[in-house]
């Protein structure tokens, strides 16, 4: 599991991709286009996912010992597309693009 900087580091550049997908979102719905359904789904699961994050960190769970934690922590991860599977070493946030 990375420390727990690491792990606030990750969420905070998480929340900085969500609001890039936001953008995206934003402008495709103010020419009149129709976002593609996909999208909207991964924009809103990430949202959620990062909300439940912060909720944690916030409420300061024990992120190493905590099974709910680390889980929502690795679907994180994994809709940013990082796939580890050992999480106890530093790991850089690594962003998708999306394209709507």
């Amino acid at each position: 599991m990375p420390s727990i900087g690491q792990v606030e580091i990750n969420v905070a550049n998480a929340n900085k991709y969500f609001a890039n997908q936001m953008d995206k979102l934003v402008n495709k719905m103010m020419v009149m286009e129709t976002p593609d359904p996909d999208f909207v789904c991964r924009v809103n699961e990430l949202y959620f996912t990062i909300e439940a994050n912060e909720f944690m960190l916030d409420n300061n769970v024990d992120i190493m010992s905590n099974s709910t934690f680390l889980s929502v922590y690795n679907k994180l991860m994994a809709i940013l597309g990082i796939y580890a599977s050992n999480l106890t070493e530093d790991i850089s946030l690594i962003t998708p693009e999306y394209n709507a």
